[in-house]
């Protein structure tokens, strides 16, 4: 028996499953945008808190590592200081600084919106939301950690606390403005005009890029870097000078923990793992590898060439100074690129070592150095090594020549200079002023902080 297909019904049913995907692909397309948001959200959530967690490990490990250089007895202090700074550090961002740092626009300078998280503005809603706040606040705090980490045994801890407000309420939200959000420097929408065309520097058109900082190198490490060599500048010497007992366990594990912490952030940076960004991101943490592997080679040969010996503090500061310099440009270059930029970095760090030598100024940890010096090499070498190519693969939203033509350079260099500024400036200030005050009312802060902080 043969069977014969009516075309009628042929038609009928193809009919009938046009109308269906035609009815339902505004629906479907809907579900996935709203599947793939969550998706993204969760990125940042993971690589905010590893499920306990990626960022907060670089905040423990950066604590872990100060307490490694001070005496047994002074380690409470170090922990009570830090924790404090850190937790006072998210209300000062939560109030002040997160509407400062990605507000509405206000004349490329700062933002005017969303203080104590009343509105949650974005100039894009694809990344709006607390993960966004979650994720931004822990490099405020890491950011003043730094600045007192070269600090230890020159103010107390009301003077941390009072220059924390400060930072993390109106210096550090400028900064990560001008580069992150939508001020004069960014790549992310820059100083936009009323129609929403955005004005980068120096062209003020899609022919430039605006600053590239993809994971901090100047709007964290820099502007903490600089701050704290200001500080021991104005500050003097500490109290008590360092003995060099420092212990190489905690040194050690303080820096693995960086280490970890670096790996999860630099790769939510990419801030989506859709859109083809999980490649963006293997490759952040490809030249992360590259990069610090680089610097502490070179770190440990410069050593031995000048001091015909292995030191464990220059090759651990040799691996975080590598892991500072490429978090800038790590999305930008390509992998021997990053290997010459930790390279470039193992030279600064060594400079930056025989300067404070020089000029007799006290940093146990050397933390002046590691950050500002390779915070600064590494906002310049993003200029060097970046290409157009890696730019745009990065997610950057200009195509452009900017890199080939050296005009890339020019603007890092800009920024650089005008972050370290900012940043020194009012470090200066305020240092003076506790310098002045302690002229007028001489304590001697680090014993009696000790007496009062209990470990127990």
């Amino acid at each position: 028996m043969s069977t014969t297909t009516d075309p009628t019904q042929s038609v009928l049913v193809k009919t009938m499953l046009r109308a269906y995907v035609t009815n339902n692909a505004t629906a479907l397309s809907a579900f996935v945008n709203t599947e793939m948001s969550q998706v993204n959200v969760a990125w940042m959530l993971i690589c905010g808190t590893n499920a306990g967690f990626f960022v907060f490990s670089m905040a423990i490990g950066y604590i872990i590592l100060e307490a490694g250089t001070v005496k047994p007895r002074e380690i409470s202090l170090v922990f009570t200081k830090n924790i404090t700074v850190i937790c006072f550090s998210f209300f000062c961002y939560w109030i002040f600084g997160h509407a400062l740092a990605f507000g509405q626009d206000e004349g490329g300078f700062m933002g005017t919106t969303d203080f104590a998280h009343t509105q949650m503005y974005y100039q894009s809603t694809r990344i709006a939301g607390e993960h966004r706040w979650f994720f931004q606040s822990f490099f405020s705090a890491i950011s003043a950690v730094l600045i007192f980490t070269s600090m230890r045994e020159r103010i107390d801890l009301g003077s941390c606390l009072a220059y924390t407000f400060f930072y993390s309420s109106w210096v550090w939200p400028i900064i990560a403005h001008w580069v992150w959000g939508q001020g004069w420097l960014s790549a992310w929408g820059a100083y936009p005009r009323s129609d929403g065309t955005a004005r980068p520097i120096f062209k003020y058109t899609d022919s430039s890029n605006g600053f590239i900082d993809h994971a901090g190198s100047a709007v964290v490490h820099l502007a903490a870097g600089f701050s704290g060599l200001t500080g021991i500048v104005i500050l003097g010497r500490k109290r008590a000078p360092s003995t060099g007992d420092a212990n190489p366990v905690m040194l050690t594990i303080g820096t693995l923990l960086v280490w970890l912490g670096c790996y999860g952030s630099y790769a939510g940076w990419t801030v989506f793992i859709s859109e083809g960004r999980a490649s963006a991101a293997a490759k952040v943490v490809m030249n992360t590898s590259i990069c610090c592997g680089s610097s502490l080679i070179f770190s440990i040969l410069i050593t031995y060439v000048f001091d015909r010996k292995y030191n464990l503090m220059s090759m651990l500061n040799g691996l975080l100074i590598g892991l500072v310099a490429i978090s800038g440009a790590c999305s930008v270059v390509k992998p021997w690129m990053a290997f010459l930029i930790g390279l470039g970095a193992a030279i600064f760090l060594f400079a930056g070592h025989t300067l404070l030598q020089v000029l007799k100024l006290d940093d146990p940890r050397e933390a002046c150095i590691v950050h500002g010096f390779g915070g600064l090499w590494g906002s310049w070498a993003t200029g060097i090594f970046c290409t157009d190519a890696n730019v745009r693969y990065a997610g950057y939203p200009n195509v452009n020549t900017a890199c080939s033509s050296g005009e890339q350079f020019g603007v890092q260099v800009v920024g650089a200079l005008v972050v370290m500024l900012w940043a020194s400036a009012f470090s200066a200030i305020f240092f003076a002023v506790i310098r002045l005050a302690e002229s007028q009312f001489p304590q001697e802060m680090s014993d009696d902080q000790n007496e009062r902080i209990e470990s127990e």
